[in-house]
């Protein structure tokens, strides 16, 4: 279902996900409304509650980026970036990828238990690093796995760690897959997905909006946090700006 990091320090406090959006990509952009649909589909779906920065010491920024969508994982603490190449190869189901490697999610394909599911054909891989088995000592498996999984790699890829350049096979799975089961899909999250992400993060902590995608996001909204003690019920009240 998912492979994560097993040190918790590095999970966002609550779920909670301050964000900024670069000024690459303006009010109205196509840009902008991939990255507010790659929200959205957090937001509405999980757990997690990606809200506009204020003060926020730790917060990720959407940026621009020529090539790749890239993304550290789990929450590094300050400043950190998720790289956008926003255009004809890369949409929102890119970003949501990006965006669950800053949650502290890893390759599925990567899981110490992958060799039970796929074969990966080293022979057709220049660089292994977003193939490489990852130590068990240092991540968690959660459930079974997800060929589904938003966070899988396709079975064929371009890119210039592919002998070549060329698109051939560099996954393969070990048994027959269901006909709807696309491999490395990039559409939305996978139920199992949803699952992992709320298994890691358990509790709503606080309720967020759904961006619109053919507004300019309204000058501020009200968030109210709750958080309950022993005795006593808090009532914070956040104010948000664009």
């Amino acid at each position: 279902m998912a492979v994560v990091s097993n040190n918790k320090i590095f999970r966002w406090v609550n779920g909670i996900v301050p964000f900024e959006i670069s000024k690459d990509f303006p009010e109205g952009s196509e840009g902008r409304k991939e990255i507010l649909q790659a929200i959205n589909e957090i937001n509405v779906r999980t757990n997690c509650s990606f809200i506009e920065r204020t003060t926020e010491p730790n917060y990720v920024v959407f940026v621009y980026d020529a090539k790749w969508c890239q993304s550290y994982v789990g929450m590094l603490g300050g400043r950190q970036e998720i790289r956008c190449a926003i255009g004809k190869n890369f949409k929102a189901g890119s970003l949501i990828h990006e965006v669950l490697h800053a949650l502290g999610f890893y390759h599925e394909h990567q899981r110490p238990d992958r060799d039970e599911y796929i074969r990966v054909v080293k022979s057709n891989i220049k660089r292994l690093d977003d193939f490489q088995i990852l130590n068990s000592e240092i991540v968690e498996t959660i459930g079974e796995y997800d060929f589904s999984s938003i966070m899988h790699y396709p079975r064929r890829i371009v890119n210039p760690n592919l002998v070549n350049n060329i698109s051939i096979d560099t996954i393969e799975p070990l048994k027959a897959l269901p006909l709807e089961t696309i491999l490395g899909q990039r559409g939305a999250l996978s139920s199992k997905d949803v699952a992992a992400i709320n298994q890691m993060y358990p509790k709503k902590a606080m309720n967020t909006k759904e961006y619109s995608m053919s507004e300019p996001i309204k000058a501020w909204q009200l968030i109210l946090i709750i958080t309950v003690s022993a005795t006593l019920l808090y009532i914070t009240v956040r104010k948000i700006t664009t």
